[in-house]
């Protein structure tokens, strides 16, 4: 999705704002709905956070900014910047492509969500196309074009074990690696998956009916479907081979040949800056609220921050910390879990910040004027390591709220 260089900011059509008042919150804006230790993310609305007397006649109707990838017209705002195309989950499932320079709006579990990755290469050459020679083969049938892969297309690829030890492998560099692939089969039985440096070192994965991704993090040069071990599939169908640096499986990356230029996908750069950073941020005060899964919170790394690293408005410091930063002094909570859903808040004002993560106490400390420069938004990336993962909502408020 674009950035709309003349789109029409929805707030212009709001009230004036005292910006000199504190925001009245009845409940805590960080506390995590219930049943939200599993990722729910159909009961994902901030507002719903609220008592519904106040908020809906309140401030808490007034945000300044309000990313929403339900309502596409709200990321218009956004500057996205990427070299290349990528892959997400669309409104229907499959697996799209973006063009470059594109917000991607992935769907998990039917919701959408704004995807931020850093960049990744695929070392598998041929994705797809299991029947190339770089695929080894023993006992085994395959036939390409088979059934509709994940993308929506005749490309899924049949395999039928024909007895003994049977397997398909791609031998690739040695390391420690993470490896996926999307698998189809009868429900209840088990596929044999992995990598390693023997094939039959992997893992074992109950297939559920219908497409599913599975995936292993592991060390060898070996990645492979294998009939050793508890596997009880010998006939099923596979599409999108992986194998990428770090311990989780980011998104899809085709390949058919070429160097490991042709195979790497470009990080995502979101930002928010000119005259619509201006129009939303107040210097002096506000709040900021995200909802986001991380899938690598022990790595450190800007999560949401202002023109550079003294102004880190969320900040993932190791072990599994959410931070704030104003080039003084960190604020932290302790409690980032990968891939599980977090709310967490922000505010500040002329003489202090204030952090609260899942409904946690406020963690308050004194704030200099780096914020106040402010006069950029970044999305994901600018200091560390980039974000892995989903934004569900980012808002903020121009206001300094007492409870959070």
């Amino acid at each position: 999705m674009s950035k709309k260089k003349d789109s029409l900011k929805p707030w212009l059509s709001r009230p004036a704002i005292n910006r000199s008042v504190t925001l009245p919150l009845t409940r805590p804006l960080t506390q995590r709905l219930s049943n939200l230790n599993e990722f729910h993310p159909n009961e994902l609305d901030p507002y719903l956070l609220f008592d519904a007397r106040d908020s809906m006649i309140g401030t808490l109707e007034n945000p300044t900014l309000d990313l929403d990838p339900s309502k596409p017209d709200t990321l218009n705002v956004i500057t996205a910047t990427r070299a290349g195309v990528a892959t997400y989950t669309d409104v229907n499932g499959n697996i799209a492509t973006a063009s470059a320079d594109t917000v991607r709006v992935d769907y998990v579990d039917s919701v959408p969500m704004i995807l931020v990755e850093p960049s990744a290469t695929n070392l598998v050459d041929y994705s797809e196309d299991f029947t190339h020679s770089s695929w080894t083969k023993s006992n085994a049938t395959l036939t390409d074009d088979y059934g509709i892969a994940p993308d929506g297309a005749n490309t899924s690829t049949r395999i039928q074990y024909t007895g003994g030890s049977a397997y398909i492998a791609d031998n690739v560099s040695s390391g420690t690696y993470t490896a996926s692939a999307f698998v189809k089969g009868v429900a209840g039985e088990v596929v044999k998956f992995g990598i390693g440096l023997n094939v039959g070192q992997g893992a074992e994965f109950t297939l559920n009916g219908e497409w599913q991704r599975i995936q292993q993090t592991g060390t060898g040069n070996i990645i492979f479907f294998s009939s050793l071990g508890g596997n009880t599939a010998t006939d099923f169908e596979i599409w999108g081979a992986q194998l990428e640096a770090g311990s989780v499986a980011t998104s899809y990356i085709p390949t058919s040949g070429g160097d490991a230029a042709a195979r790497t996908r470009a990080s995502d750069e979101l930002v928010i800056s000119g005259s619509d950073f201006t129009d939303f941020y107040n210097g002096s005060a506000g709040t900021f609220f995200i909802q986001a899964q991380n899938r690598t919170p022990e790595l450190n790394g800007a999560v949401l921050m202002g023109q550079n690293s003294n102004r880190l408005f969320f900040y993932k410091s190791n072990p599994n910390r959410l931070s704030t930063y104003d080039g003084g002094s960190f604020t932290h909570h302790d409690g980032l879990v990968a891939n599980q859903l977090f709310n967490a808040a922000v505010t500040f004002n002329t003489s202090n910040r204030s952090l609260s993560l899942d409904g946690s106490a406020l963690d308050t400390d004194t704030i200099n004027t780096n914020w106040a420069g402010a006069d950029i938004l970044k999305i994901g990336f600018g200091y560390s390591n980039n974000f892995n993962g989903h934004y569900r909502r980012i808002i903020y408020w121009p206001l300094h709220s007492d409870s959070l």
